[in-house]
């Protein structure tokens, strides 16, 4: 049998331990301006879940009716990238917003 536990950049594997209560915080945590969620570093060892976890909330705040989940990696030129996929995922009003911004 193969380790359930290779690296697969984010995919969610066959072996999953949860993370709800750890998604869930996280995600209450970072609405609320005065959590210790409101930054955050994800680290550790390879293989260990941290892309998969970040793509979990990913999806979670993702539904989330007034927020833009934003994805960069390093080697981007980050804020042109930010601005793009902040634009491109924007509603109208927001995307109004950004006409007046540069005029």
């Amino acid at each position: 049998m193969d380790n359930p536990f290779n690296p697969s950049f984010g995919r969610i594997p066959a072996v999953y331990l949860q993370r709800k209560k750890l998604i869930a915080d996280v995600s209450q945590g970072i609405e609320n301006l005065n959590s210790s969620y409101t930054i955050s570093i994800v680290y550790g060892m390879r293989g260990i879940g941290k892309t998969v976890f970040l793509t979990a909330m990913d999806r979670k705040i993702s539904a989330y009716p007034d927020w833009i989940v934003v994805n960069l990696a390093m080697g981007m030129k980050l804020l042109p990238s930010f601005i793009n996929s902040l634009y491109l995922n924007a509603d109208s009003k927001l995307k109004k917003s950004f006409k007046y911004a540069w005029c």
